[in-house]
């Protein structure tokens, strides 16, 4: 079974109330994430999906993005999300 590494670099020039990180089998949750900060994502999925992030900030309800990052317990996934200033989510596969 193949293990799944997120690394979220909070690149949107906020600091975040939440930060919630979700693959099939796996929720990773922080508070208080400062621009520019990371946040490790790590563990084994448990079924087939894709990669949810949800976020907010002070003032305002929860945001959420998916990606199109495919997560399953035989291949994995290890990459990094750059969560951009509008609120979208680049992705980028290794490190």
């Amino acid at each position: 079974m193949s293990r799944t590494s997120i690394l979220v670099v909070n690149a949107s020039e906020r600091e975040l109330r939440s930060l919630e990180v979700r693959f099939p089998g796996r929720t990773c949750r922080y508070e208080y994430v400062a621009p520019q900060a990371e946040a490790q994502c790590e563990g084994r999925a448990n079924g087939d999906g894709y990669v949810e992030v949800s976020y907010r900030f002070d003032e305002g309800a929860e945001l959420g993005v998916f990606s199109t990052k495919y997560v399953n317990p035989t291949l994995g996934w290890r990459g990094s999300m750059l969560l951009r200033p509008d609120g979208t989510i680049e992705a980028t596969r290794g490190r």
